[in-house]
Order: structure tokens, then sequence, then C-alpha cells
């Protein structure tokens, strides 16, 4: 009996976080797709470093076929700098805003994306601007670094790792971004800087934003750290805790 006790309370604990995960997260606002939905169809513009007196190039399509925007480009040396420049691709496009979807009780960015290119640059950015964000004549632009690889994944990034830059600098003058999810005016993915001077191929099927917690799956600036593995890398001791006198086992939490 105790044992049945047991099993039926554990599911009930299973059943109880399924229910919360799944109502967090389940909502989602589509901001930008390449399917020709006129809700989050947008003009794309690539915004490269000659803006800024670099080399780098990049240019964008969308592939109607395949419902997928492709942006290719190539981030070199800046001469007077003699560092990487960078490469944007945002929209509306430079100097222009639009109205994008209300991102308020969303927790994250997601970018579903792909870099074809293996030997490419795979260190990526997303970038939002909001109309709450400026100083005088600067606009703030609220950044988050991401990993892509050769397979169509989601990235998720929570706002909390977020941070407001001008020109590529952090800044500190910027609200939270908690309070301009209903002000977002630009939205943009970018080659993170300060990064390598290579080629890229990214194939972009969306952006959203979601109510995923940060505890599932995620995606952020910093690397990930590894509790226990069993690798060698990150070994520890395992002790197994048993209940004889029940002739059951259980795992200690």
């Amino acid at each position: 009996l105790n044992s049945l006790a047991c099993s039926v309370q554990g599911m009930a604990r299973l059943f109880l976080y399924g229910t919360l995960v799944t109502g967090v997260a389940s909502k989602v606002v589509p901001i930008a797709t390449f399917d020709g939905d006129s809700k989050t169809t947008w003009p794309w513009q690539t915004v490269n470093d000659p803006v800024m007196g670099g080399q780098s190039n990049s240019t964008f399509h969308t592939d109607s076929a395949r419902a997928l925007g492709v942006w290719e480009g190539d981030v070199r040396i800046v001469p007077f700098l003699k560092s990487p420049g960078f490469c944007n691709l945002q929209a509306p496009g430079l100097y222009k805003t639009a109205d994008f979807p209300d991102l308020s009780g969303t927790q994250g960015m997601v970018v579903r994306a792909r870099e074809l290119n293996a030997s490419g640059i795979a260190r990526f950015n997303v970038m939002l601007m909001t109309s709450g964000a400026k100083q005088f004549l600067k606009q703030g632009v609220y950044t988050a670094n991401f990993m892509l690889s050769g397979a169509m994944e989601d990235q998720f990034l929570p706002f909390s790792v977020f941070t407001c830059t001008w020109r590529g600098q952090n800044v500190t003058w910027c609200p939270s971004l908690s309070t301009q999810l209903g002000k977002v005016t630009n939205i943009g993915i970018g080659t993170a800087f300060p990064g390598p001077a290579a080629k890229f191929h990214v194939e972009i099927s969306s952006l959203s934003a979601s109510a995923q917690m940060s505890s599932l799956a995620t995606s952020s600036s910093e690397d990930g750290i590894d509790l226990a593995t069993f690798d060698g890398k990150t070994a520890h001791k395992w002790k197994t805790e048993s209940d004889p006198d029940r002739k059951s086992t259980r795992l200690n939490s």
C-alpha cells in the first residue's frame, strides 16, 4: 500500500507540474515569418559595417517556396580598427520603425534558424529596439547572443539576458526591457560583436516571443554550466540510498 501511495503521489506531482508548465509556456506571440502571412511579414534590410567605415557585406532574400529568410554574407576586418566588423539584418530597416505585436506576458525571444556554413560564423545576436529606449538622439538596442548549428532549431533567449547597447557599447540609461515589451519598433538579427572575420549562410524560419520558462531548454549569451556528467569532466561521487525493510528504492531529492 505504501508503494502504491508513493506511486499515486508521484504521478499527481508530475501531472500538476506538467499542468503548470503547459499553462506558463502556452503563450506564443508570432513576430516575423517568411510564409507570406500579412501579420508577420516585414520588409528586411541588411545593415553592414560600411556605414561605419568597414568592408563587411551581406545579402538577404525570401525563399517563398520553403518559407525561409536567407541571409548570407562575409564579416571582414575593419581597416582602421584592425578588428572584425559586423553584419546586421533589420526590420523594417535603417531609420524606420513599425508597429510590432505587444510581447507583454512573454518571457523571452525564440529564434528558429540554422547556419549552413559549417566553417562559418556560429555566434549571432537578436536585437530589439523600443520607443522608450532613447536618450536624446541615441537609440538603445537590446541584444542577446545565441549559437546556431546546421540543424533548424528553436533558440530561446530569456529577456533577462538581454543587455542594452548603443553602437556596440553597453549603456545604463535604457529602461528595463520588461517595461518595453509593448513598445517594440524594430527587430533584427546580427553577427555577434566582437566576433570573428568569417562568412555565414543563415536560414531563418521565424522569430517569436514565448512564455517558455527559463528553466526549460534555453539559449543565452553565457555558456551553460554542467552540474554533473559522466565523461570525467564534472565527476561526483554517487551513493545509492535504499529502504530494504520495504523492499523498494527511491531517488533522494
